[in-house]
């Protein structure tokens, strides 16, 4: 029996593999697709460009500033919880970016973007890492390193293209079916993995973090430094991504 369930694992792991990488891949083709199209979203809600700004920068400030604390989260709730509900999340925050006819609900559904893309990419190589064993583990992490590669290739071309199309609400619309199958295939593939040493949250460490990364000075010198938007913001955004699938890679 024992080793009946061992198979069954043994089996299911590359689908493990599978859904993190859609979880990859949907958070760099966030990314990329929606700096893109900056310019049309821009005009088509009649925005500054300070304001259309945000919309890329509240992506990347949530993000940068969940990851660590998520990641802390999921080892004390369960890896498989937190990930699940990041794809589904994920999957409500596009739709709510693609309906939204004013700024502040295209804001707010980029806010929750953020926050479901630091639950799948900080869960994501932790899964990976208790899946596979150690002489596979570096190639799988590089394969999902791979996956962030191919989002922010293809975010440029396809938004482009979608959004000459059917207009910029697309671009948010088309990862719809990848998040109800990360959802349906992780329900089905991720194993409820259950530490043995658990600790609590360090609350003074996350502020610390937050005062740290988000202080009045650094934001100003950010703003300061992305007026070139969208290059900027893209180039930005894909150092983020890669840097974060290296430190990933490299533990």
């Amino acid at each position: 029996m024992k080793a009946s369930s061992a198979a069954e694992k043994n089996d299911r792991r590359w689908y493990v593999l599978l859904t993190v990488g859609i979880g990859t891949f949907l958070s760099s083709l966030n990314t990329s697709i929606t700096n893109t199209v900056l310019p049309v979203i821009q005009r088509a809600l009649h925005l500054t460009l300070s304001q259309s700004e945000w919309i890329v920068l509240i992506y990347l400030l949530i993000l940068m500033l969940l990851l660590l604390p998520v990641g802390r989260l999921s080892d004390v709730w369960g890896h498989r919880r937190i990930f699940l509900f990041g794809f589904a999340l994920f999957t409500i925050a596009a739709l709510l970016c693609g309906f939204s006819k004013n700024y502040a609900t295209l804001l707010g559904g980029r806010a929750l973007l953020a926050l479901a893309g630091s639950m799948i990419l900080s869960v994501g190589p932790a899964l990976i890492s208790t899946t596979f064993p150690a002489k596979q583990r570096g190639r799988v992490l590089g394969i999902q390193a791979i996956m962030t590669y191919i989002g922010l290739s293809l975010g440029p071309v396809l938004g482009g293209w979608l959004t000459h199309v059917g207009g910029w609400p697309i671009i948010f619309f088309i990862t719809v079916p990848f998040g109800l199958a990360g959802v349906l295939l992780g329900i089905w593939a991720v194993p409820n993995i259950v530490l043995e040493h658990q600790k609590h949250l360090d609350l003074k460490g996350f502020f610390f973090l937050v005062h740290r990364r988000y202080d009045r000075r650094h934001l100003t010198v950010q703003f300061k430094c992305n007026h070139a938007i969208p290059y900027a913001a893209y180039h930005d955004s894909a150092r983020l991504l890669r840097n974060l699938n290296l430190g990933f890679c490299t533990r």
